[in-house]
């Protein structure tokens, strides 16, 4: 392949690092490169973590894009810890996230700063992002959260009409493709590196909110995304290996952050949709894997009930108004809608 020369950086508004976790992603690499290298407002950085790839995804990616600063690591420590490593490698006051398996819109950044720029206390942006393929699909335009802590992508499986075409703020935000001021970090990490991947970029989302930041969506930025790349290289059960832990971390974040209360009255629902997956584990991957599950589950529970002193500066009134209260019904119309997801 032609080696790409290195964009020229525009004077900037805030310096930009572009975060890339990545494992195994090396096919996928070049079309997100060259899509960084045509942005009409190129990134000051673009930052590679390497999580331990065994596709010479690091050695290839610094000799084809030298102007990519590369971070190989000697283990695989998940997205989460994968993007707390970029950010600590950023020189950027404004961090972009992006999978490996995208490609991004040559207005991308300069849509996501546009946003950002209009409003000191805008925490995050996030795009309109496409499903890989034709027709136009849309996978995600930000996302939303509910009383059982079940967070989901908005317009998930929807064909493009325009529905989505309006900038608005959005309940949560997104890990595919996200802008993130540092400064509303306050000092923390991206994300919980014990959640290691799923529910990374909802408990960032109650972080943000719960200290007086907004989540905004710009339809203008578009991504286009393959989607569950490395999940699908895990495991021959992509599906049952999300679920695993999605459960666990989302009950850790139930612990840590819903109030006591909001928690009683939703147990039952809680309860029984954990029982679910773990039923599903049980009969098709044995009781192993169950147990496993269900052991998980206990501990990253305990774990957010150990942390709620630390979390008391996110504010649960500044999220709450955002939360979606939902029943069995429509818990289970939303599970249609993505196909039992």
């Amino acid at each position: 392949m032609t080696k790409t020369a290195s964009p020229v950086t525009a004077p900037p508004r805030g310096e930009v690092s572009v975060v890339v976790v990545n494992f195994n992603g090396r096919r996928h690499l070049p079309a997100l490169f060259d899509s960084l290298a045509r942005q009409v407002r190129p990134a000051d950085q673009v930052v590679l973590v390497d999580n331990a790839s065994t596709d010479a995804s690091a050695e290839w990616v610094r000799d084809a894009f030298p102007w990519v600063d590369v971070v190989a690591l000697a283990e695989n420590v998940g997205f989460a810890a994968g993007n707390n490593v970029g950010l600590a490698t950023a020189r950027g006051e404004l961090i972009a996230l992006l999978n490996p398996d995208t490609t991004v819109d040559e207005r991308w950044l300069a849509e996501l700063l546009d946003t950002l720029a209009g409003d000191e206390r805008i925490g995050a942006v996030v795009p309109k992002i496409y499903r890989a393929g034709s027709p136009p699909t849309i996978e995600q335009a930000g996302a939303e959260f509910n009383n059982l802590g079940h967070c989901w992508t908005r317009g998930y499986n929807q064909p493009d009409r325009g529905q989505f075409d309006t900038d608005a703020e959005v309940p949560a935000l997104t890990g595919c493709s996200v802008l993130v001021r540092r400064a509303a970090l306050g000092g923390e990490e991206l994300f919980d590196p014990r959640l290691l991947m799923y529910y990374e970029e909802f408990e960032l989302s109650l972080r943000l909110r719960g200290r007086g930041y907004r989540v905004v969506y710009n339809p203008r930025s578009v991504v286009v995304h393959t989607g569950m790349q490395s999940v699908r290289q895990a495991t021959a059960e992509p599906l049952l290996l999300q679920q695993e832990y999605c459960n666990r971390n989302r009950l850790k974040i139930l612990c840590k952050y819903y109030p006591l209360p909001l928690l009683a009255r939703n147990l039952p629902l809680i309860l029984l949709s954990i029982a679910y997956w773990d039923a599903l584990f049980l009969l098709r991957s044995g009781p192993a894997r169950c147990l496993r599950a269900i052991t998980a589950q206990a501990r990253f529970a305990a774990r957010g009930l150990w942390e709620r002193r630390a979390a008391r500066s996110v504010e649960a009134a500044r999220w709450l108004p955002w939360m979606t209260s939902q029943g069995l019904r429509q818990v289970r119309a939303l599970r249609a809608a993505r196909g039992g997801a």
